[in-house]
C-alpha cells in the first residue's frame, strides 16, 4: 500500500503519512490531500510505515494515524515512528466508538484527532490545524 514514488524529493509541499488498514480511508485522504497541494504517503501496519521512514530521508510533517490497527494500536505506532522522526506531527483517527476512552485521553492531553468518517473540509482543517499546533 505504500507509494515512495511521491515521496517530497526536492518539493516544499507539506508530506503527509496516513497510517491506516482500511485501505478505502487511505485512498480517499490521499485523494483530498493531493488536491490541496500535500505530499501524501500510505501505510496499513506500523511495520509498512517504519518502512517508509527507513526508505527516505526526507521530511514527514504529519502522521494521519488510525487508533485501531492490526499487531501494534496507533498510540504505540505512533511512538515507534516518532522515535524515528521526532519532529512529525501526530493527527489520530478513529470511526470506533468503543475507544472512547482513547479518544478522550487524547483530547485531554492536547493532541490532535478526528473523528471517521469526515469530509473533505474537516480533513483539510484537522491537517492544516495539526501541522500549525507546537505539539508533535
Amino acid at each position: 500500500m505504500s507509494d515512495l514514488s511521491q515521496s517530497a524529493g526536492k518539493d516544499t509541499k507539506p508530506v503527509v503519512l496516513v497510517l491506516d488498514d482500511d485501505q478505502a480511508i487511505c485512498r480517499a485522504a490521499t485523494r483530498i490531500l493531493e488536491l490541496y497541494s500535500y505530499t501524501v504517503l500510505t501505510a496499513g501496519s506500523a511495520h509498512e510505515a517504519l518502512g517508509i521512514l527507513d526508505a527516505t530521508d526526507d521530511p514527514i510533517d504529519l502522521l494521519l494515524c488510525d487508533l485501531v490497527l492490526p499487531g501494534l494500536g496507533g498510540r504505540d505506532a505512533a511512538n515507534v515512528l516518532l522515535a524515528h522522526r521526532p519532529g512529525m506531527k501526530v493527527l489520530y483517527t478513529s470511526g470506533y466508538s468503543t475507544h472512547d476512552s482513547h479518544r478522550a485521553s487524547i483530547e485531554q492531553s492536547g493532541e490532535a484527532f478526528l473523528s471517521k468518517p469526515f469530509d473533505v473540509p474537516e480533513l483539510v482543517n484537522a491537517v492544516a490545524e495539526a501541522l500549525k499546533s507546537k505539539r508533535r
